[in-house]
């Protein structure tokens, strides 16, 4: 019988991604600090180990290239090798290649030639030998702690998030079940107590639920402290100084959005660099410290995550945003809109990272995509902070149930104000859209009915959800409102990928599927070709007939 080595390769795959990152962070704490014998022993335990992994399982590049590593690192620890800038760098150099041939190796790809360019290197810095005590600049990045912080070792076992997933839709469909049976005792006419006991199991159940929505959460920190090498990297490459914090990281999420939240945090922190922190010779005219301050922070908030990146640089010139874009006169919103527009860019020129048409409307898009939303806050000379606000989970939700022409939707919670009667004198005969007045502000309306492209009259009692969209309030009339609860959110078939306004489905506690809509997607497309309206102090100013 064959023995199937992909589990072991998989596993070490995870941990050689998991390890080299433990080795980066120690080696960035090196830079700043070249006598730290912990760190040099660090990064060292993780080169022979990959070694040692490697070889067992026949990867041949991956096992030369920690096997060099591991030499170079040992002259370092008996104190013949100095620790340089220089020398970080190419130990950086060797960590990416390891993530990059574990990867190759895994797959069965061949070794490419630059791996035995590198490995020469290595060999040659190792028999270089230099004299000890020559240190290079000091590091352009740090992590700072909070005082007191200290590591725990825990007992744990490694599961993949599918079978999280997997495990997550059965306590779904249990409790699906669970409400089909109750209702078959009811109709049976079965003995109250039988059905009083069957209640008395909710509680266990929604432990049991809170339990596997606690073993997808994990820290922030690993995706935080990613970012150093990027602060590091960039601003050696551009000239700059910088120096990293990161706040609240001990925060946790659930691992599927922390890793969706990779990208946008990247893309932000290079944006950061390149257009915020100012050279340091154009800082010290300022007045301020050579060594720019970036700052990483999160924290909860009610059921959501929000993370700021903020910088202390140069700050955003309205001037230029407003030249480049041809407007005048812009207000936070606008400027927000501009900013975040597709292909916007400041940059002069076209380099390897600004000017290329990529902006952060990728960072919004890719927010957006999480449920989230992102904006900004900026003032000039003192800074800039962008803060991104994400649930702390896809898999669990708070919605709001509607129905509309027969057919059940979920709207998410968190973008639900309130709920009402729909008064039929702010109806019109017109269309499916208007103006109505709540409490003194006047709001604009539309039928989901209309939205969705619907037909059919709808009923003559119809209610009205107030939702939050961009800064302001909004109405979507429906034909009746059913309530809220938490459901398992779902994804969709590659066949609703052109339906953007759809995110997610759900099975309802009666069995029945339900699509879940991106409201604010749902209003922007349908305003694209509407008479536009703006927001201001967070109540809807309309212009002409609303949405």
């Amino acid at each position: 019988m064959d023995f199937d080595l992909q589990p072991i390769i998989d596993t070490f795959v995870a941990e050689v991604d998991e390890t080299v990152s433990m080795a980066e962070q120690a080696l960035l704490r090196l830079e700043a600090m070249p006598d730290d014998v912990d760190a040099i022993d660090t990064v060292f335990r993780v080169a022979h180990s990959i070694k040692g992994n490697a070889a067992s399982l026949d990867f041949e590049g991956l096992a030369d290239l920690a096997h060099v590593t591991e030499d170079l690192l040992e002259g370092a620890r008996e104190g013949v090798q100095s620790i340089s800038r220089e020398l970080v760098s190419l130990l950086l150099e060797a960590m990416d290649s390891m993530r990059a041939e574990v990867l190759r190796a895994a797959s069965g790809k061949e070794t490419p030639p630059s791996l035995n360019q590198l490995i020469a290197k290595l060999e040659a810095a190792s028999e270089a030998k230099p004299v000890a005590g020559t240190n290079g600049s000091p590091a352009t990045s740090e992590v700072a702690e909070a005082p007191g912080q200290q590591t725990q070792e825990q007992r744990s076992i490694r599961v993949s998030l599918e079978r999280l997933d997997r495990l997550l839709t059965l306590t779904s469909e249990i409790s699906i079940a669970r409400g089909h049976l109750a209702g078959r005792l009811v109709e049976a006419g079965s003995p109250r107590m039988l059905v009083e006991q069957l209640h008395e199991s909710d509680g266990l159940y929604n432990e049991l639920q809170e339990v596997m929505t606690q073993l997808r959460m994990v820290p922030i920190a690993p995706l935080f402290r990613r970012q150093q090498r990027t602060v590091r990297d960039l601003a050696f490459e551009l000239g700059k100084e910088a120096r990293l914090v990161v706040e609240g990281e001990d925060s946790e999420l659930d691992a599927a959005v922390i890793d969706r939240l990779r990208d946008p945090l990247n893309h932000m922190v290079r944006n950061a660099i390149d257009h915020g922190i100012e050279l340091p010779e154009l800082r010290k005219k300022a007045g301020k410290h050579p060594r720019g301050l970036l700052t990483l922070r999160a924290r909860h908030q009610a059921g959501s995550i929000l993370i700021e990146v903020e910088d202390d640089g140069a700050g955003i010139d309205t001037g230029v945003i407003e030249q480049k874009a041809g407007v005048s006169k812009t207000s936070q919103r606008e400027l927000e809109d501009i900013v975040f527009a597709p292909g916007f860019s400041t940059a002069a020129q076209v380099t390897e990272i600004s000017g290329r048409g990529v902006g952060l409307d990728v960072v919004k898009t890719q927010i957006r995509q999480l449920r989230g939303n992102v904006h900004m806050r900026s003032e000039p000379g003192l800074g800039t902070c962008f803060t991104i606000q994400v649930p702390l989970t896809l898999a669990l939700i708070e919605a709001f149930r509607v129905q509309v022409a027969g057919e059940s939707y979920l709207m998410p919670l968190d973008v639900v104000a309130e709920t009402l009667a729909f008064d039929s004198l702010a109806r019109s005969d017109a269309s499916n859209r208007g103006l109505f007045d709540l409490r003194g502000t006047t709001l604009p309306w539309v039928r989901l009915r209309s939205l969705l492209g619907l037909e059919g009259e709808p009923p003559s009692r119809e209610g009205v959800v107030i939702v939050h969209w961009r800064g302001g309030r909004a109405g979507l009339v429906c034909d009746e409102l059913l309530g809220g609860s938490q459901i398992v959110l779902k994804p969709l078939a590659k066949l609703f990928a052109p339906f953007r306004w759809i995110f997610g489905s759900a099975i309802l506690e009666d069995g029945a599927a339900s699509l879940i809509l991106d409201v604010p997607e749902l209003l922007r497309r349908h305003t694209e070709s509407r008479p536009r309206f703006r927001w201001q102090d967070n109540e809807a100013r309309t212009l002409q007939e609303g949405i």
